[in-house]
C-alpha cells in the first residue's frame, strides 16, 4: 500500500476510530482507495508533463493535487477521542512529538497506526499508554514582553524577532513561545535545540514542545548587555555558523544563547578522504541560491561563478521545490542544465523514517555514490542518520544569507 492508502488509514483511526473498527475488511478498502487516487494522480502527472515547466507558479501542482485528493476523500464524522482533553495537559521535553501527537519514527505506534490489520481501539490504547508516561504541567500565564530583546510587531502580545514573519513570538512570565506556522519548522527548530542539549553545548537552550500552542517553549532570555565569553562564542559559530547579536543569539551573565533557530547555520559530514567517483553535489533554490526576504528571482555572476567553482569537485544537481523550473536560473551558465531530484512529484507526505520527506527520493537519486546536500530545511536528526550510513556532507545554510564564502569552502575542503 503506496501513501495515500497509509495516509487515509491514519486519519480514520486518529479521528474516527468507532467508524474504522466498524470496516467489513479495512485492508482492501484502503487499498482500492490507494489505487483510485495513484491512478488519478498519474493522469494528471501525464497530462501535466506537456504543459510549459518553466513558469514557478506550477512546481507544486502534482503534490497539490495528490493532497487535493485526499483532503476531497470521503470522511466518517469525527468523533470525540481521550485526545481531545488528555494530550493538551501533556508536554515532552525529550522532543518525542510530532504532528497529530504521535512520537519520532522510528517507533511501534506508527507501525500499529499504518497496520490495516491493527483495530483503531487496539492503536488508542497503545497511544494512550505512551501518553501516560509523559509529564504534565501547569498552563503559563501571560505576563507582557520582555524589555530589550524582541521587537514589538504592534500594540498587541505577539512578538517578532528581528523583524522576520518567523516565528511568533509570544511572552509568558516564566518562559517565551516561539510558533511556527509549519510543522517542519518547529521540527527542525526543536532538533537544533535538543542536539545542543544533548552535546552540552553552552548556546542551547532548555525548553520543550507545547503541543497547543504550536511552538517551543523557551525560558526568558534577557540581554544584560554584557559580551559573551569568547571560547563558548566560538563554539557556538562552528556549530550554528555567523551570527549577528541581537538578531540571532542574546547574552545572558556572559553566555550566548540562540534565538532565532530558523536562521541556524551547521554542516555535519563523514571525514574528507579520496574518492574513485565525484560525488554529487545537491542544491536547494530558496534559501540557499536565492535568499529569503531577498527579493531575488535570477542568480548573480558571483553565484554563478561559485557554482562553475563547485562544478569542478562535484557533479552538480537540483534538489528542489523548482524541480525542471530551476535550469531556468542556469541560462546564462556555460555549464547547461543539471539533472533533477524529484523532491516534490515524488516525495511522500510520509517521510518512511526521516523527518524530512525529500530524504528518500535524494537517497534513491544518488545510489552509491559520495553526495553533499544543501538545504536549508534539513533537521539535524535527519543529517545525523545519512552520515552514520553514507559517505556524505549535510549542509544547512542560514535562508537569510544563502549560500556564502565559508558554505562553499566547506563544500570544497569536504570534496
Amino acid at each position: 500500500m503506496d501513501r495515500f492508502g497509509r495516509e487515509v488509514i491514519r486519519r480514520w483511526k486518529l479521528e474516527s476510530p468507532g467508524a474504522y473498527d466498524s470496516l467489513r475488511d479495512p485492508a482492501a478498502y484502503f487499498d482500492h482507495i490507494d489505487r483510485h487516487c495513484r491512478a488519478l494522480v498519474e493522469e494528471q502527472a501525464r497530462a501535466h508533463a506537456e504543459r510549459d515547466h518553466t513558469r514557478r507558479d506550477v512546481r507544486f501542482w502534482i503534490d497539490q493535487c495528490a493532497q487535493t485528493l485526499l483532503e476531497s476523500w470521503p470522511m466518517p464524522p469525527r468523533e470525540e477521542t481521550f485526545l481531545d482533553t488528555f494530550s493538551d495537559l501533556c508536554v515532552d521535553p525529550r522532543g518525542r512529538f510530532v504532528r497529530d501527537a504521535m512520537p519520532h519514527r522510528p517507533h511501534p505506534l506508527w507501525v500499529h497506526l499504518e497496520d490495516p490489520n491493527v483495530t483503531a481501539t487496539q492503536f488508542h490504547r497503545e497511544l494512550r499508554s505512551w501518553f501516560e508516561t509523559l509529564p504534565v504541567v501547569p498552563w503559563i500565564e501571560y505576563a507582557g514582553p520582555p524589555d530589550g530583546l524582541f521587537e514589538a510587531d504592534s500594540s498587541g502580545d505577539l512578538m517578532r524577532t528581528g523583524g522576520l514573519r518567523q516565528p511568533e513570538i509570544r511572552c509568558w512570565p516564566s518562559a517565551s513561545v516561539l510558533t511556527f506556522r509549519g510543522a517542519d519548522d518547529l521540527e527542525n527548530a526543536y532538533q537544533v535545540m535538543v542536539n545542543g542539549v544533548a552535546e552540552a553545548r553552552s548556546w542551547a537552550s532548555s525548553g520543550y514542545v507545547d503541543r497547543s500552542e504550536r511552538g517551543l517553549v523557551l525560558p526568558p532570555r534577557r540581554d544584560d548587555g554584557s559580551e559573551p565569553d569568547i571560547a563558548e562564542l566560538d563554539t557556538m559559530t562552528r556549530d550554528c555558523g555567523p551570527l549577528v547579536r541581537g538578531t540571532e543569539y542574546v547574552v545572558t551573565d556572559h553566555h550566548p544563547h540562540v534565538v532565532d533557530f530558523h536562521a541556524v547555520s551547521w554542516h555535519l559530514s563523514t571525514d574528507a578522504r579520496p574518492r574513485a567517483v565525484k560525488p554529487w553535489l545537491l542544491l536547494d533554490v530558496d534559501g540557499v541560491l536565492l535568499r529569503d526576504g531577498a527579493g531575488e528571482d535570477a542568480l548573480g555572476p558571483d553565484v554563478l561563478a561559485s557554482l562553475d567553482r563547485l562544478g569542478r569537485h562535484y557533479e552538480l544537481a537540483w534538489a528542489t521545490s523548482w524541480e525542471n523550473s530551476a535550469n531556468t536560473l542556469l541560462d546564462h551558465s556555460t555549464g547547461g542544465s543539471w539533472p533533477v531530484v524529484p523532491v516534490v512529484s515524488s516525495a511522500r507526505r510520509d517521510p518512511d523514517g526521516f523527518d524530512n520527506p525529500r530524504v528518500k527520493p535524494v537517497l534513491a537519486f544518488v545510489g552509491d555514490r559520495p553526495f553533499a546536500w544543501v538545504d536549508d530545511q534539513l533537521g539535524r536528526g535527519d543529517a545525523k542518520r545519512l552520515t552514520e550510513d553514507r559517505d556524505c556532507l549535510v549542509l544547512r545554510p542560514n535562508p537569510r544569507h544563502g549560500l556564502t564564502d565559508e558554505n562553499i569552502g566547506t563544500l570544497l575542503a569536504w570534496s
